[in-house]
């Protein structure tokens, strides 16, 4: 769906001119198949698949795969038939807007049960301080994970006290704003997704509000719904079903990529997965936040070929998709100098 697609996206939040964002869409897709249709029929012993399984087999010695928790994840507890939403905080050093955070959570326009978890990820700032606050004034459950050091493992920590029918997801030093979730849930009753997919906007660390993501009234069913070109793999601005992650859980060694990794087994799960277009969450650009300092060269080469290895049959590209992954794949491996070039 072009309205979803990212230059559409950009242009119109840029312009608001609508007609414009869609032709911009438009004509970057037709630009990008036919590159890679040249690409694959003029240089297709470069870009192979056994160059790509070569640059798999050469790339651990530069970026060491993470090593994530084994075993089957444990259970998820009994639904609490009165809580309406289980809101997930992972925490690590984000005392300068925490509070901002908590507070966005806290008093949303809604009559809903909502049960917050935030949890306490080794900080070494005031971040503690501020959560055990929280907690005596109630609304907030501070957990601590016994084994921490990612986001991943944060979730999984949040995931295995969630009670509630849904499942949402904030990172601390972002907000959601004040109708977000009667926003999804009325998307959710409107669609009877699994998962809905709702706007979001750009805000910096002195809270000028930028650039908007918005997407179009959709429902992605059948064979559509694997398709998670046109929706982000980040686990916050959506709302998922909670029995979505019975057997599924955020690979806990990873630092970047962890939820990207995620979509390619829960969307799968989902027979139904919906967009709206009003805005519910604030993405805050922070020069000291998970986005921002762990994503160097070699740990997104690393983990791009993990996504690449892990993702399930039914979810690999296929076609012009595919001769795209591979590009980006070499490309990534040339720039870290563990493949020649020819």
């Amino acid at each position: 769906m072009l309205q979803n697609q990212r230059a559409c996206q950009l242009v119109r939040s840029k312009t608001g001119c609508e007609p414009l964002a869609l032709a911009v869409a438009w004509g970057a897709r037709t630009a990008g198949r036919c590159a890679a249709g040249v690409l694959g029929a003029v240089k297709h012993q470069r870009f192979s698949d056994q160059q790509l399984e070569t640059f798999a087999a050469r790339a651990p010695g530069i970026c060491p795969k993470p090593v994530c928790d084994a075993g089957e994840p444990c259970p998820l507890p009994p639904q609490d038939d009165a809580v309406d939403v289980s809101v997930i905080v992972p925490v690590h050093n984000g005392e300068r807007f925490l509070r901002a955070c908590l507070d966005s959570i806290l008093h949303q326009n809604t009559t809903r049960r909502l049960q917050v978890l935030a949890v306490e990820d080794g900080s070494t700032d005031g971040s503690g301080a501020i959560l055990a606050e929280y907690a005596r004034q109630g609304g907030v459950t501070v957990l601590h994970p016994e084994q921490g050091g990612s986001a991943a493992r944060a979730r999984n920590t949040g995931l295995a006290r969630a009670v509630g029918r849904w499942v949402l997801f904030v990172d601390c030093d972002d907000c959601l704003l004040p109708d977000a979730v009667e926003t999804l849930l009325a998307a959710q009753a409107r669609t009877g997704a699994d998962i809905v997919q709702g706007g979001w906007q750009y805000c910096d660390e002195a809270d000028t509000r930028g650039a908007v993501q918005q997407y179009a009234e959709a429902c992605y069913t059948g064979p559509r719904r694997l398709d998670v070109v046109e929706l982000p793999g980040t686990p916050w601005g959506k709302l998922y079903r909670r029995t979505l992650f019975e057997r599924v859980r955020f690979p806990s060694g990873y630092t970047c990529f962890e939820d990207a990794m995620i979509h390619f087994w829960v969307f799968p799960r989902a027979k139904c997965i919906a967009s709206t277009k009003p805005l519910v969450y604030l993405w805050r650009k922070n020069t000291m936040g998970l986005t921002a300092t762990s994503q160097n060269p070699g740990t997104s080469m690393g983990e791009t070929i993990s996504v690449a290895r892990i993702r399930p049959k039914h979810c690999r590209p296929t076609g012009w998709l595919k001769k795209c992954w591979t590009v980006r794949c070499v490309w990534a491996c040339r720039r870290m100098r563990c493949l020649p070039a020819t």
